[in-house]
């Protein structure tokens, strides 16, 4: 499964190509200029004598045409990109589409006036209007056409933005429980140890810092060898308290030391095991972590509760499967059979 890398999430996301630009309109114009020209040349609207004797008037006819679909685009471009309502952005484009093409057909006529000397007949002056009318129609229909898939796209970006800051504050939610958690529970055990043992009470503290700037990288995934390097740490600040009594086994492939794992998992689980169980001389603990052929990272230990101990889950395990849940779409694994704990948490390869 894919994971969500926020840092580069928003570089990734699908960009709108704007269609209310003037480049736009002109290749959309140019475009059905040279379709519409050519279906009324084909047709025959225009008189044969006029199209073998003159390719001026051809030339003219195209031009005429461009124009009256370039100045509708602009014009729709224009009203469309307005902070309005649809509705009136609708009306505006409609009632401003009429009153172009009105003004448009009428100022044509008075050209073919002007150059040819002769009014052009009734039945001619009819097909120019349904010809302009229909390239209002084509202007407004394109329009509205690109006008929806924007807003589409729009809205999709929309919430994909949404979907990544939610998740952003969820993780970073997540993130800021983890923190103080671990650091209450070190700062406890140092405690213990000033005033009693200051040797081990230094040592306590610099393997705390080492750790420490391991949980302030506030990376969203690590591989399985940084994650084990820094559970050594902890390792050997538990051991420091618990001395021998606290024993961790590791059987890990190698295949598997690059995989990918939410970070701070292993030392949750090593705290967790540590937490809910009596470690002393005559109850020591062993801890084993293993990969397994099904590809997870398996941690497990004795069950020997401590007597206040309440049966569950706990809270730190609830976050660590909500992060992978979030991060990588999977789920982490709790049994508890058998008087042996076991979590197994998936390792993304």
């Amino acid at each position: 499964m894919k994971n969500v890398d926020f840092t580069e999430l928003r570089q990734h996301l699908p960009k709108i190509i704007h269609p209310f630009t003037i480049s736009v309109a002109f290749w959309i114009s140019v475009i059905a200029t040279i379709i519409i020209t050519g279906l009324m040349l084909i047709g025959n609207v225009y008189t044969e004598e006029q199209i073998i004797n003159t390719r001026f008037h051809i030339a003219l006819l195209t031009v005429a045409n461009f124009i009256l679909f370039f100045v509708l685009f602009l014009f729709n471009f224009h009203i469309i990109k307005r902070e309005k309502s649809v509705t009136y952005r609708i009306l505006i484009s409609i009632t401003g589409t009429i009153i172009i093409t009105g003004i448009y057909t009428l100022l044509s006529q008075k050209v073919n006036y002007l150059i040819y000397g002769n009014p052009e007949s009734n039945n001619y002056f009819f097909l120019d209007i349904v010809k302009d009318c229909v390239i209002a129609i084509t202007v407004l229909l394109i329009t509205i056409a690109l006008f929806n898939i924007t807003r589409r796209q729009q809205m999709a970006l929309e919430n994909e933005h949404l979907q990544a800051d939610n998740l952003q504050i969820r993780l970073t939610s997540l993130e800021n429980q983890v923190d103080p958690h671990f650091l209450f529970n070190s700062l406890n055990t140092l405690d213990g140890l000033i005033g009693t043992d200051e040797d081990r009470a230094h040592k306590y503290l610099q393997q705390l810092a080492t750790s420490y700037r391991y949980i302030m990288r506030k990376q969203r995934q690590v591989s399985l060898e940084e994650e084990l390097s820094f559970a050594e740490s902890y390792e050997y600040l538990m051991r420091i308290r618990y001395g021998d009594n606290l024993k961790v086994i590791k059987q890990i492939d190698p295949a598997y030391l690059q995989a990918q794992i939410v970070p701070i998992s292993l030392q949750l689980l090593l705290e967790n095991a540590i937490k809910h169980n009596i470690i002393s001389d005559r109850h020591p603990l062993t801890i084993t972590i293993e990969t397994t052929e099904q590809g997870v990272l398996r941690v497990s230990n004795p069950c020997q509760p401590k007597e206040s101990e309440i049966n569950s889950v706990g809270v730190g395990l609830a976050n660590l499967n909500k992060r992978y849940q979030l991060l990588f779409h999977q789920e982490i694994s709790i049994n508890n059979a058998d008087n042996q704990f076991i979590v197994e948490i998936p390792l993304v390869r």
